[in-house]
């Protein structure tokens, strides 16, 4: 992954962060989208209740990643282990790829 950075003066940076709120989206998520061509998701709101699964959901996740490379520096962690934690992550992936679609 690469860093840009840019010079931009008062003015710009001002109407660069009022799109970016308006929609929703970081600054860079904004230049990124608007230098590809690609469209921007906005979003208006969220259901509170479903950011915090989301939210924990994440965590849990997280964990389950972290226990997981914990054991694999150690040196327990068998090959057919690591394969199906990475199924079920692709799957979970895919999964929310699908749901804010």
């Amino acid at each position: 992954m690469a860093t840009l950075g840019i010079r931009i003066n008062d003015n710009e940076y001002a109407a660069l962060r009022e799109r970016a709120d308006s929609a929703g989206v970081s600054m860079g998520k904004l230049l990124k989208s608007t230098a590809i061509n690609k469209p921007l998701r906005v979003i208006k709101s969220a259901d509170p209740r479903l950011l915090y699964l989301i939210s924990t959901i994440a965590n849990n996740i997280n964990q389950l990643a972290r226990a997981a490379n914990v054991a694999n520096k150690a040196g327990s962690l068998s090959d057919a282990a690591a394969k199906e934690i990475y199924a079920a992550l692709c799957d979970i992936d895919d999964d929310i790829a699908e749901f804010i679609r």
